[in-house]
């Protein structure tokens, strides 16, 4: 025989995983299951053609970021900066990929989950709508509506601060807990699909949640996303308003109350401005410890792996990444 000796695919496996990072095997399995959910659904067959591609093309650039930002001396600012971002973007398209995917899993013709969860609130709250119109005034509507719209940059705010201090180890494990928090809502989304409240049982809309114009405008907002996904269950916004505090208060206790504050708004606007069920923001927070420990554990996997130098053979050289 001649030649190098062949390598074993385990090897192989190996090697390439010492690429990865934690957020990068999350959408590598998020991609992979979203790309079977899609050619098992019954969207017609150039819609599935079409999404399956586009799963393929996003693990393909997975891959590919991962070995240029990994496979360096020394990282590049620019290849760093979007391989640690990515997965930002990777769960605003996956969202909206749902809206447009879930239908053709799980019709919505009987709005089975819905009923049930309604039913929850009604017994616990008599007529949900009434009680939390009743409790309200156009101030605090206002108020609430500016927490609810605030998701997007809570989610941001401690992992941004990290990645400025050059904290990137934390930084990395907060994007961890973050993305596992998305896909474990997104599971919530694609198994248990339910619209809320507002959509289907509340009737008009009560005067007083409009608040002074704020809150009315940030509704209409809300109710103009054409491909929104049955997002009821669970809550991620409550999820987030849990979590978020949760990392500011392990790294950036600056931001502690602040986010606390603002979390807890969110909390309370996911019910009263009617966008979640009970059982929603129940279950988020019995989520959150989960998604933490999920986290922290793909994080360690990942981080541990690519400090280990003897996982690495061939081509690939044996460098530590871990800030």
């Amino acid at each position: 025989m001649n030649g190098a000796p062949e390598r074993s695919s385990t090897l192989v496996w190996t090697e390439l995983q010492s690429l990865w990072q934690a957020t990068d095997m999350l959408m590598l399995t998020a991609n992979s299951a979203m790309f079977v959910l899609v050619a098992l659904s019954s969207a017609p067959t150039t819609e599935r053609a079409t999404l399956g591609l586009a799963h393929l093309l996003v693990m393909g650039l997975t891959f590919a970021v991962a070995k240029s930002d990994r496979a360096r001396a020394q990282r590049s600012p620019a290849i760093a900066f979007v391989h640690d971002w990515l997965p930002g973007l990777f769960v605003m398209s996956l969202y909206f990929e749902l809206g447009v995917v879930i239908p053709h899993v799980h019709p919505l013709d009987d709005y089975r989950y819905d009923r049930v969860l309604q039913a929850f609130d009604v017994r616990v709250l008599g007529d949900p709508a009434a009680f939390f119109a009743g409790m309200g005034s156009r101030w605090l509507s206002d108020v609430l509506a500016i927490c609810y719209t605030a998701y997007y940059p809570l989610l941001v705010v401690v992992p941004a601060t990290l990645y400025a201090r050059g904290a990137y180890a934390e930084f990395r494990t907060a994007a961890a807990i973050i993305l596992s928090a998305f896909l474990i809502t997104y599971a919530g989304y694609c198994l248990f699909p339910a619209l809320g409240p507002h959509v289907l049982f509340d009737g008009p809309r009560a005067p007083v949640l409009d608040g002074y114009g704020f809150a009315r405008r940030a509704y209409a907002a809300l109710r103009s996303v054409h491909v929104e996904p049955p997002d009821a269950f669970p809550s991620g916004h409550t999820l987030m308003a849990v979590l978020v505090p949760a990392l500011a208060w392990r790294w950036t206790r600056r931001l502690f109350v602040w986010v606390t504050i603002l979390g807890a708004g969110m909390v309370m606007a996911t019910l009263y401005l009617r966008y979640h069920y009970l059982l929603d923001v129940i279950a988020s927070l019995a989520l959150a410890p989960v998604a933490w420990r999920l986290g922290e554990w793909i994080d360690r996997r990942y981080a541990d792996r690519a400090e280990r130098p003897e996982v690495f053979t061939g081509d690939l050289p044996a460098r530590r990444w871990r800030s």
